[in-house]
């Protein structure tokens, strides 16, 4: 591909894109640096385990790489996933079933249409995330395959999810209204990348400390069903090295 190098990241849906990639091809531009996202959904996946989603995260990887023929991994500088948390952090009895057939979110409690299933894949999920949140590096290592790599990673978070996070709104949202608002979003900070990053620094979103703070703070107590994220720190280490 050349000396460009790329960030890959790996999002949950349209809307994280249509939010984040505008700035974020900016933000890299400075450095030469080329924005990739690449949409998948793997944190509370059922198939998805802490001793299976590495190898879930260098399938996609390769996925990308494959139809992407023209770049390699060793054109990819960093790959950044960002993932909702969806109350996953808090304790199994603060997940109450719904008498009304729903899942609803609130900053103390989740009313579950199905409260067995959501508590075991909150259950999956923090497993999942505490794994995740210890790596520094992923990729293939099979002595008897050519194409190993190792590939520095980030893993960041929302939550509750983006519209709590962004735009503090609370509530479920269709496919349409969730884009119309990424698409707001963006345009609001279009051509203003550093007041992008400061609105990401918030008192009301950002969730201060190190990178491992930040996520020891989140999946603690009732913290992942409050308001806040550590995507400003995403900023503190461009570029990569």
């Amino acid at each position: 591909m050349g000396e460009k190098k790329i960030v890959l990241f790996l999002v949950e849906g349209t809307s994280d894109i249509d939010a984040l990639e505008n700035n974020l091809e900016e933000i890299y531009e400075k450095y030469n640096i080329e924005f990739k996202a690449l949409r998948c959904d793997i944190t509370a996946d059922e198939s998805s385990t802490c001793t299976n989603i590495e190898k879930i995260l260098i399938e996609k990887i390769d996925e990308f790489l494959n139809k992407h023929s023209e770049v390699t991994d060793k054109d990819i500088l960093s790959v950044v996933q960002i993932v909702d948390l969806d109350g996953a952090g808090i304790p199994c009895e603060k997940i109450i079933q719904s008498k009304h057939k729903k899942t609803t979110y609130t900053e103390e409690l989740i009313y579950a249409k199905n409260r067995e299933r959501l508590v075991a894949r909150n259950m999956r999920k923090r497993n999942i995330l505490s794994s995740l949140k210890n790596k520094k590096m992923i990729g293939k290592n099979d002595k008897n395959k050519e194409e190993n790599y190792k590939l520095d990673y980030h893993i960041y978070y929302f939550s509750r999810n983006l519209e709590h996070a962004l735009y503090n709104l609370d509530g479920e949202y269709s496919k349409e209204e969730k884009e119309t608002l990424a698409i707001e979003f963006a345009d609001k900070f279009e051509g203003r990348e550093e007041e992008f990053i400061e609105y990401l620094r918030k008192p009301e979103i950002m969730i201060s400390g190190s990178y491992q703070d930040t996520w020891n703070y989140i999946l603690s107590e009732l913290h992942s069903l409050q308001r806040g994220s550590n995507l400003h720190l995403l900023f503190e280490t461009i570029p990569f090295k």
